[in-house]
């Protein structure tokens, strides 16, 4: 820790012109310090959302969609839910608050043992679960189901490694290790960001995606050479090794934050009382998604034609990249500021005004990305038709762009009533917004035919998302006060005062010619720009939050 600065004898005190200017100068500082941050996480994810995207096309050219391609999109499942739990649900939004109070109050040896302790629990509880996994191989592959198509090179290497079925238990062994590197990995992350280092968290899914694609890479060339038992156990190791690329880089920042981390089975007295209240929080909430994912998914089967699923997918890639590069950027940078104030349990005016602008910040993201969702959508389509058919993913994305602010604000709010110890009232509205969306997609889809299923399924995620925020909204209201949502509402009148009109205007456009293109563009960039700036005229004192880093300071210097 920084040695604390000595004040010379007979330093006088500034006067107030003085201590302005030098608050300004601070606040400068700091200000580009925090907004870089949240910039710099937001550039990082577009650049993973693109690689993604890109890591799609590679197995697509390499992989296929035969016979091979099940098995080892089959066999991936496993740990994917296992990630899914990990991730998602128990432990999503927990280490931060296990950690901040201690880290502000400087009591390291705390944030020492927390951290071993959620080290070695995590360890304890995934390491015997990938044994499981590895051990019982043979039986789980019994259950996940396998296309017995084999066509060119996926019959050949199939036959080698003596059917589906065995190809998919080889899979299950070797995707065993992911499932404790990704409870390694959310825990260092949570570690980094408590210390309020987003920089090595981010870039790790990019590394991940590189390492992937590189394996799909060498995969085909084997595959193309004849070497079948090669290429499955690059294919295998190379994905496992992905993940690790997701996880052990960030071995070495913690190592540099000086912690000594060593795995232990014990957390300091207090501690796993508060890590199960939130814990179970995630993992109620998790649960209600998934019920909405299934449902959604049979909806999908039942109404729609053969393509709606995919079709859904690529609307959901589209969807949720305004929420991942705007939104969670920019609640992910304020979190550890939230639970290193709250440690205390002491919700101060200061605290108050920090829950309300950041809050209103992951606001006004949101709903800047929606309206440049909901009007670029019949561009989306267009361009997605390039390549395949997409029919209604334009209106879809419009009926879906409402609930992206709920859907912003689920993220934003569940963390802010986690540290405000509201865990639980947290989950309930969670889960309402989720079982509402898998609810509303029975009701609304029940005279769908084909594609047009989507707009649908959209309307309901929009109502059940929206709702979710209302809910959490009413419970942050009733913690901390009414006035802490009064710069969002603001924000969210004026989404709806621009977009409905310039919504209008889109439909005089016509998306299949260059100039109605051109023109949707224009008018998405206007919306959206015009948000913005609205939103930031409209609510100046929660801009102040990205030049505000005092209960960071400590943290920082450390």
């Amino acid at each position: 820790m920084a040695s604390p600065a000595v004040k010379p004898s007979g330093a006088q005190k500034p006067s107030g012109a003085q201590q302005g200017e030098i608050s300004a100068t601070q606040g400068a500082k700091t200000g580009a310090s925090l907004g870089a941050k949240a910039g710099q996480v937001g550039t990082f994810t577009l650049a993973s959302r693109l690689l993604g995207f890109l890591r799609w096309v590679v197995q697509a050219a390499t992989v296929g969609s035969g016979a091979m391609a099940g098995a080892y999109s089959s066999a991936n499942q496993i740990p994917n839910v296992f990630y899914e739990v990990v991730v998602g649900g128990a432990l999503a939004g927990t280490v931060v608050p296990l950690l901040a109070g201690a880290i502000a109050h400087g009591q390291r040896e705390k944030v020492r043992e927390t951290a071993s302790g959620l080290l070695g629990l995590t360890l304890a509880v995934l390491v015997p679960l990938a044994l499981l996994m590895a051990l019982f191989a043979e039986p789980l592959a019994q259950l996940l189901v396998t296309s017995d198509t084999r066509m060119g090179a996926d019959k050949a290497a199939i036959t080698y490694w003596g059917g589906s079925h065995q190809l998919v238990v080889a899979f299950l062994r070797m995707f065993a290790l992911q499932i404790p590197l990704y409870g390694l990995g959310v825990v260092l992350t949570g570690v980094l960001q408590a210390y309020n280092r987003f920089t090595w968290p981010a870039l790790a899914p990019i590394f991940s995606s590189l390492v992937v694609m590189l394996t799909y890479g060498i995969y085909g060339l084997l595959i193309d050479a004849g070497h079948y038992a090669q290429a499955v156990l690059v294919l295998g190791w190379g994905t496992t090794a992905g993940v690790a690329a997701l996880s052990l880089p960030l071995l070495w920042p913690v190592h540099r934050l000086g912690l000594g981390l060593r795995a232990r089975l014990r957390l300091p007295a207090g501690t796993f009382t508060q890590l199960r209240s939130l814990a179970g929080a995630g993992i109620a909430a998790l649960i209600a998604q998934q019920i909405s994912v299934l449902t959604v998914v049979a909806v999908a089967r039942r109404y729609g034609s053969a393509g709606t699923i995919a079709i859904y997918q690529y609307t959901q890639a589209i969807y949720v990249l305004p929420y991942a590069v705007l939104a969670v950027p920019l609640a992910t940078v304020v979190y550890p500021q939230l639970a290193a104030r709250l440690a205390s349990k002491h919700v101060s005016r200061e605290t108050k005004d920090l829950i309300a602008n950041s809050t209103a910040l992951v606001t006004l993201a949101a709903c800047v990305g929606a309206g440049a969702l909901m009007l670029g959508a019949p561009v989306a389509q267009q361009v997605f038709g390039l390549i395949t058919t997409v029919d209604y993913m334009g209106a879809a994305l419009v009926a879906f762009a409402p609930g992206l602010v709920g859907y912003a604000l689920i993220y934003q709010l569940t963390r802010v009533l986690y540290v405000l110890d509201a865990a639980r009232s947290a989950a309930l509205a969670t889960c309402l917004g989720w079982l509402v969306v898998a609810g509303a997609s029975w009701m609304f889809s029940a005279n769908a035919k084909g594609a047009a299923v989507l707009v649908y399924l959209g309307a309901a995620s929009s109502a059940g998302m929206s709702l979710a925020g209302v809910a959490l909204a009413l419970v942050l209201a009733r913690r901390v006060g009414a006035r802490a949502l009064v710069p969002s509402l603001k924000i969210v009148a004026l989404y709806l005062v621009v977009s409905a009109p310039a919504l209008a205007l889109a439909q005089l456009l016509d998306p299949t010619s260059a100039l109605g293109i051109v023109g949707l563009l224009a008018l998405a960039l206007a919306v959206a720009g015009v948000i913005a700036l609205g939103g930031v005229r409209l609510v100046p004192q929660s801009i102040k939050v990205l030049r505000s880093r005092k209960a960071l300071a400590k943290t920082e210097q450390e």
